[in-house]
């Protein structure tokens, strides 16, 4: 029986390769990673997208691996920046920490495999002031020294596997201290040199003399496949056991680009001279890596030829409208662009120049009043900021967005709303309630006169728009018959009050695919119409009627469907909005990546088992007011 294997950092250089290794040998793989699921992957495999940060227990449990390798991190080149302070924490020390916790929870993981570094060892036993003749071995005994943040995050974790090792009186975790990787679709040197010399770049050659042992994204796959089904412990080497000099890398590529342009500078780093002493791992797997520069830089070439052949679409500047106070779809939009195309602005967009999110947006856009006869002077003005997508966010612009969402897209923009028809039956209480009835779907008798409504107490709202503005809950039929005299006609709409559990459905639709993803939220603590406490949870039923509803009410793209579960356990949904709602992030904390999802589909990028097979998290999510800090030197 094949063993359950669970891998970090998937969608990475070495994660590719090594999910299909083990997938062509008929392993079942949860894999998890921050990028979107990439289109090679077979649609067999449980793909998990988001900060594995918040992976739970409870996820991975449903999986049940008993084999465990830790893949993903954070790198940076040799110069680590301030900015790398933050994420070497967040995405090295603190997940790295997180990931080992859960995994020890589960009773089925008998093996764990770490993607350590060679960066641990003391930088003095291979880094000289002077170009050397002869490598240094490193053996897995020598002197550890962490070179740097990344060095020192590895090897702090060494020693909490270490620790849980001692503590849970076992010995089944492996540290594979890597040498300097390179590959496929990578940011190493070789990577980015290929990539400048097919664009005829020239190149900045640094201290060329100095030698490193080089390991291919396919060897370094191979090796933790073997490791991981072997019964080493402890820590071990995994490297090709030969350095190469950086000049030896110039003199591969020159053979491929004769006419390459280079400039040679010293720098004051240092000269590295290491290798992987690979003997450890020839004795207990009887294996060693078969590649070398000479073989691995044409994969590269003609990998990296074959992308120039389709490129990746230039994603454009992304607008969220009526951006007002609406921080958490800022963040959400700044984090669906850095994974598809951190290049790209968010900007916030709205009539009054004063508003909060002018400053946590990349650029603010003082809007003017969206009228039909100024589409064409609207438009205008976002191809000149370089906008290429919309999020709208307020109920009272949907309709126009919706009614000129066409003309935008032969523009270049498109829009994330649904289409004028849609946006009208949800805005319209009783529209709404008359086409989920007419749809069989569960819904509360809706009428324009209060005696028509059967119960005791009576709900009356106004039938036009959402939110929480001029609803009256709970009311005798008596004062429905008085607000129903001194409301104009048709203005207001009757229903019977009820009770249970009040839920939020996030969802997220594509009409293409004719798929939709749900995520269901209790409403614990509400204020002024928004969840400031709000709970995921799984309802698998409910799930299934959310998706189906979304799809007949031929939802494009975001929209929150909100409801009851009554206490006999029947449903009733009350209300539709076709677009983010204030707590829509917590379902983006659970996994839901509307605006990725948007964007990726607009660009011809989503893979449909993003959508198919979306698994949310269990979290809770409080929300409420956070200071943010502006420095004199960014004002």
């Amino acid at each position: 029986m094949h063993e359950k294997i669970f891998i970090s950092g998937a969608a990475g250089v070495i994660g590719r390769q090594l999910v299909k290794i083990a997938s062509d040998k008929g392993h079942e793989i949860f894999a998890g990673d921050l990028k979107p699921r990439p289109t090679e992957f077979p649609s067999d495999i449980h793909y998990w997208q988001g900060d594995l940060n918040h992976l739970t227990v409870t996820e991975l449990e449903k999986f049940n691996p008993s084999i465990y390798i830790h893949l993903a991190a954070t790198f940076e080149r040799s110069i680590e920046s301030e900015n790398f302070y933050f994420d070497n924490f967040e995405n090295n020390v603190k997940l790295s920490h997180h990931l080992l916790t859960i995994s020890n929870q589960l009773k089925t993981v008998k093996r764990r495999i770490f993607a350590s570094s060679y960066l641990v060892y003391n930088p003095k036993l291979y880094l000289f002031d002077e170009p050397t003749p002869k490598s240094v071995g490193l053996s897995e005994n020598d002197e550890t020294d962490p070179r740097n943040l990344i060095g020192s995050a590895k090897y702090f974790h060494e020693k909490e596997m270490a620790f849980f090792d001692r503590l849970k009186k076992q010995n089944s975790n492996l540290n594979v201290r890597i040498y300097r990787g390179y590959g496929l679709n990578s940011r190493d040197v070789i990577s980015r040199w290929v990539r400048m010399l097919l664009q005829g770049e020239e190149l900045e050659v640094f201290n060329s003399e100095g030698k490193f042992d080089f390991i291919y994204c396919k060897d370094s796959a191979e090796g933790l496949y073997r490791l991981a089904l072997s019964d080493v412990t402890g820590i071990i080497n995994l490297g090709s056991g030969r350095s190469r000099s950086i000049q030896e890398v110039i003199d591969v590529l020159k053979k491929h680009f004769p006419d390459m342009k280079l400039k040679s500078i010293t720098s004051d780093t240092g000269y590295e001279s290491s290798e992987a002493n690979i003997s450890l791992l020839q004795e207990n797997i009887g294996w060693k890596p078969i590649y070398d520069l000479e073989t691995a830089i044409p994969e590269i070439i003609y990998y990296e030829k074959s992308k120039a052949v389709s490129p990746t679409p230039n994603i454009g500047n992304l607008l969220v409208t009526s951006a007002s106070r609406k921080v958490t779809i800022i963040n959400m939009a700044k984090k669906a662009l850095a994974t598809l195309n951190p290049s790209s602005k968010v900007i916030a967009g709205d009539s009054d120049e004063n508003v909060i999110t002018k400053y946590l947006a990349d650029d603010f856009w003082q809007m003017p009043i969206l009228e039909d006869h100024g589409l064409e002077r609207l438009s205008e003005a976002m191809r000149a900021r370089g906008i290429a997508s919309v999020v709208p966010t307020r109920d009272g612009e949907l309709k126009f967005w919706a009614k000129h969402k066409n003309s935008l897209a032969a523009d270049g923009i498109a829009v994330m709303v649904s289409d004028p028809e849609t946006i009208d039956i949800c805005q319209d209480k009783l529209k709404f309630a008359h086409t989920l009835q007419s749809l069989g779907f569960p819904t509360i008798a809706t009428f324009t006169d209060p005696a028509n409504v059967v119960g005791e107490l009576f709900v009356a709202k106004p039938r036009l728009g959402s939110g929480s503005v001029g609803i009256h809950l709970g009311i005798t039929p008596e004062r429905a018959a008085i607000l129903f005299q001194e409301s104009k006609e048709g203005e207001l709409v009757f229903q019977e009050y009820v009770t249970g559990m009040e839920f939020s459905a996030d969802v997220w639709v594509s009409p293409e695919l004719n798929e939709a993803a749900v995520v269901l939220r209790t409403r614990d603590r509400v204020k002024n119409g928004e969840s400031e406490i709000t709970t995921i949870f799984r309802n698998t039923e409910l799930e299934t009627l959310i998706r189906k509803l979304a799809l007949n009410l031929k939802i494009t793209g975001p929209a929150v469907i909100q409801g009851f579960i009554l206490d006999d356990n029947s449903v009733k949904i009350i209300e539709c909005n076709p677009r983010l709602g204030g707590a829509s992030s917590a379902s983006f904390h659970a996994g839901l990546r509307q605006i990725q999802w948007n964007l990726q589909s607009q660009y011809d990028l989503l893979n449909v088992g993003d959508v198919r097979e979306f698994t949310p998290q269990h979290l809770r999510m409080v929300r409420f007011p956070a200071d943010h800090v502006i420095y004199d030197f960014d004002l």
